[in-house]
């Protein structure tokens, strides 16, 4: 899910100044998860083709965002650059050169298998969908017993158009999620406001604190 996923991890492995460190507990993190699915099927998350589709999301995530958000396609030309980087990421994160796809054409193909042949209607995605559904204000927000109706309604519909609407039309036809015009033109809409904020914030406003104090460091004299 593009819109939804947490990329702070990410983000921390490659900024932050021990970013190797950081990559070494997000591995830490996922030794625990395992088990056994409803079909009988052991998995794990440490199973390469899983693992690396965090990354491969977050990638895809990079190319729709840059084009729905900010109306600049990201340059072919940019595509192999682009893969080498995550490809960074998920060698700092325990993964071999052998489990990440080595070109764009190969990434687009695997990607599109994947979606095509290996995603499932799970409970878990509809969890998180949920978890949209009832967002509640964070500890600063003002006045936030007299506001909290508002915020969740105003915050769970944005969250969830921007997170259906960015999903790939495959992962919306298996999950079961409606998707009309009139979805397709708040979106759009939404995308405008975005775009919009995007220019008048100051250049140091449109990065996580992370990436910030990194930009910061390597513009100091």
């Amino acid at each position: 899910m593009a819109a939804a996923a947490d990329l702070t991890p990410i983000v921390e492995t490659v900024y932050a100044s021990d970013g190797p460190a950081v990559g070494a507990r997000i591995r830490q993190a996922h030794k625990g998860i395992g088990g056994v699915d409803h079909e009988g099927r052991q998995y794990h998350a440490f199973e390469p083709e899983a693992y690396w589709w965090v990354l491969a999301t977050t990638l895809d995530s990079v190319v729709v965002m840059s084009e729905r958000y900010f109306d600049r396609p990201i340059p072919a030309a940019d595509h192999e650059r682009l893969l080498a980087e995550i490809r960074e990421v998920g060698r700092r994160t325990g993964l071999r050169d052998r489990d990440m796809p080595s070109t764009w054409a190969k990434f687009s193909s695997d990607y599109q298998r994947i979606l095509d042949e290996r995603l499932v209607d799970h409970s878990t995605a509809h969890d998180v969908l949920e978890v949209m559904r009832r967002v509640t204000p964070p500890p600063w927000w003002p006045l936030k017993s007299l506001t909290s109706p508002v915020f969740r309604c105003l915050s769970s519909r944005t969250l969830l158009l921007a997170t259906v609407g960015t999903l790939p039309v495959e992962v919306r036809e298996r999950l079961g999620l409606s998707w009309s015009p009139a979805d397709e033109r708040k979106l759009c809409r939404l995308a405008r406001i975005v775009r919009l904020a995007f220019r008048v914030l100051p250049r140091s406003a449109r990065y996580t604190p992370t990436a910030r104090k990194a930009w910061e460091k390597t513009e100091s004299p």
